[in-house]
């Protein structure tokens, strides 16, 4: 894999790619601050991000966990923010020609370059289920084996240890989160495993037993333009986890038209992703770490 489709790969899984934001950045003298990021919104993206996700996709594909890492010196920003209201907030991405460009052009036709990927020695997240050692590789962090399906179970103890490297040695802690789900179209025209999103009204979306304590985001992606480049707009959301998040009809209404695919050609068709998570960050040096632990549900997006 390319070092572009990589680094994008990284900051699409973790949610890093988004621009501004309000929370405080980590706890007073370095220590992880609260689950929740300071604020209502999402705090803005950290230097160093590592995530212990339990995933599913729709309602009945296959369970599997994820982990995986990097610290990126800049972490890069491609979208611009179009529109905030409430928990969410719209970005855009429109390509520009900003040629000779040794990375890739922004929004505003500024060239943003390749990052550096830094190593923090041996990262070991620790879990009930086993302890997932990730050496450090030239684009990050991954397991060089899956980890177990069922990692962690809600409230158990995760632990993230960092060795130490060219970023110093550090730690983080917190626990797992129960899964969250919420009602998708199956079968019809559309598809299995979709989220339709109508023009005309706010889309609201409901789930049982919140989980006091824990977020909730929300990532509805559209389509890109090649493999490995950023999504053109997106919508993203996060609060405290209440049983629903609403998106308001200004940012369904703007959002591109998307139909029903699964398998794309030339392009990734990214996945929307519904996550309930626990996060916690430390500073280190002059440089932000982050570690989220939580279920992902994904999903199809359809917007006619």
């Amino acid at each position: 894999m390319s070092r572009i489709a990589i680094a994008v790969l990284l900051l699409a899984a973790c949610g890093g790619d988004d621009d501004g934001g309000s929370g405080d950045a980590g706890g007073a003298d370095g220590a992880p601050e609260a689950d929740g990021g300071g604020g209502d919104l999402a705090p803005p993206p950290a230097d160093g991000q590592f995530v212990a996700m339990e995933m599913g996709w729709g309602e009945t594909g296959t369970a599997y966990t994820q982990v995986f890492g990097s610290i990126l010196d800049p972490r890069p920003l491609f979208h611009r923010l179009d529109m905030e209201a409430g928990a969410c907030r719209y970005y855009v991405y429109q390509p520009a020609d900003c040629s000779p460009c040794d990375g890739i052009c922004d929004s505003d036709g500024e060239c943003v370059p390749f990052p550096t990927s830094l190593s923090a020695g041996t990262v070991t997240v620790s879990a009930p289920a086993a302890d997932v050692v990730m050496p450090y590789h030239e684009y990050g962090y991954y397991a060089d084996a899956p980890p177990p399906e069922d990692l962690f179970g809600a409230g158990d103890p995760v632990s993230l240890d960092a060795a130490g490297g060219e970023v110093a040695a550090f730690s983080l802690d917190t626990e797992g989160v129960p899964a969250i789900s919420i009602d998708l179209v199956e079968g019809g025209d559309t598809g299995d495993d979709t989220l339709e999103l109508n023009d005309g009204a706010d889309l609201e979306l409901t789930w049982d037993d919140p989980e006091p304590g824990s977020r909730v985001g929300l990532q509805l992606k559209s389509n890109n333009g090649a493999h490995g480049t950023p999504v053109f707009a997106y919508i993203d959301c996060e609060a405290d986890d209440t049983g629903s998040l609403v998106v308001p009809r200004a940012m369904i209404e703007a959002f591109p038209a998307k139909p029903y695919q699964n398998i794309c050609a030339g392009t990734d068709c990214p996945p929307s992703l519904l996550t309930r998570f626990h996060r916690v960050r430390t500073e280190v040096g002059d440089r932000e770490m982050e570690l989220l632990v939580g279920f992902q549900r994904q999903f199809i997006v359809v917007h006619e």
